[in-house]
């Protein structure tokens, strides 16, 4: 069995818990689901359905998913992906068992951003900002950014031409930064431009990111 999905996915709390339903198909051992959807509007008329007030909740990457998944408790044993449930059948996209989801099919990166991120492609590369060194060398950083809103508000800023790129996944953005210019040794995420001035709050050495951060826990592992 393939399973897909993408981030942000959503779930419905309960006052203790999570929002769960019974295949109730062996009556002697009824199965227990975690609902889980793939868009905001489906958690949200499941929960009209079922009359439960509040919102749902996001899971915005891997290692949320994760950390959900290892707080179950009995009697929840199984997700459903967009159950549409009757009387008698769950009606999911897909259903699996938690701990084979867990052991093999989620992998967990640490990366510090959730994607998709954005760079800005430019003719000879892509947008930097530039600093210098504790030995006076000029330094590059890659200017990457969390949303399509703040890289917008960068070129608005700095009236910097370029083309949207998007980095959509671990994996991707690894050959990606792989790939840049000797000269490039950092990252600065959410650089913005103030009187002028280019600057980021959290800026990434490559180095570190590459092999600390841009890593993931493999199923099984």
């Amino acid at each position: 069995m393939e399973l897909t999905w993408k981030y942000p996915l959503y779930i419905i709390p309960l006052t203790t818990g999570y929002a769960s339903v019974i295949d109730s198909q062996d009556p002697g051992q009824p199965v227990h689901y975690l609902v889980i959807f793939t868009e905001l509007e489906k958690a949200e008329r499941v929960m009209a359905q079922w009359e439960i007030s509040g919102s749902p909740r996001a899971l915005s990457n891997a290692r949320e998913f994760d950390w959900l998944l290892r707080s179950l408790q009995a009697p929840v044993s199984q997700i459903a992906l967009d159950p549409e449930p009757t009387d008698d059948e769950v009606n999911a996209r897909w259903s699996i068992s938690v701990d084979e989801m867990l052991r093999q099919h989620l992998v967990v990166d640490y990366s510090p951003w959730n994607y998709p991120v954005y760079v800005l492609k430019q003719k000879n590369g892509f947008a930097c900002i530039e600093g210098v060194g504790p030995d006076e060398e000029q330094l590059a950083a890659l200017a990457l950014f969390a949303s399509e809103e703040k890289l917008t508000q960068y070129v608005d800023d700095t009236q910097e031409g370029g083309e949207r790129f998007e980095l959509s996944d671990l994996e991707q953005t690894r050959e990606f930064l792989g790939r840049l210019n000797a000269r490039v040794t950092a990252v600065a995420l959410n650089p913005q431009s103030v009187d002028g001035k280019r600057s980021a709050k959290h800026c990434f050495s490559l180095d570190t990111l590459l092999a600390k951060y841009l890593v993931n826990e493999a199923p099984g592992s």
